[in-house]
């Protein structure tokens, strides 16, 4: 859980679990792991820790909000930087 941060929405802080800032926070601590199985003799694979970091997704309304007790207001606003859990520009 990521508290007190400004995410892509700067109308909203502080926030808990930016979808933004929680995906961008995965795909950080995949990086390593994933490079360092991408050299030749890097050793056992590195654990990752990325199935434990929340991205908040309504089930119910079927979209990623902004950050955790986003409401919609009669808009819809999705985090746009991403789609089913993954970047539109991944970090790799």
């Amino acid at each position: 859980m990521f508290l007190d941060v400004m995410g892509p929405d700067e109308w909203h802080f502080p926030v808990v679990n930016s979808a933004y800032t929680n995906l961008i926070a995965r795909d950080a601590m995949e990086l390593p792991a994933i490079i360092r199985n991408m050299l030749p003799g890097g050793g056992a694979p590195l654990p990752t820790m990325t199935p434990e970091i929340y991205i908040p997704f309504d089930e119910k309304l079927m979209y990623h909000p902004e950050f955790e007790g986003y409401s919609l207001h009669g808009k819809f606003y999705e985090t746009e930087s991403f789609v089913d859990g993954k970047l539109t520009c991944p970090l790799i």
